[in-house]
């Protein structure tokens, strides 16, 4: 059985990821598959180096997680339901 993810490996998805490069591209281009790129990624903690897309930082400066809170949730839950006549 031989090992895919060697250290010089894992150091190239490091910079492919860096570079912004999504799983299918660089599975592609590490002649390998979605899934095993996404496995060496959460195996190795390589997810820090993924960059963080503009519109993910955009959502969380637009959200005040003090609203988001469970105070009134069983309330709120129970208005959302809907009632069938």
């Amino acid at each position: 059985m031989s090992i895919f993810w060697t250290k010089d490996k894992i150091e190239i998805l490091k910079s492919y990821l860096q570079s912004g490069m999504n799983f299918k591209n660089i599975a592609i281009k590490m002649n390998s598959s979605y899934d095993a790129v996404g496995n060496a990624v959460k195996r190795y903690g390589l997810g820090a180096f993924k960059p963080v897309r503009p519109t993910t930082e955009k959502i969380f400066q637009n959200t005040n997680l003090e609203e988001l809170n469970d105070k009134n949730f069983e309330e709120l839950k129970e208005q959302a339901k809907l009632q069938w006549d």
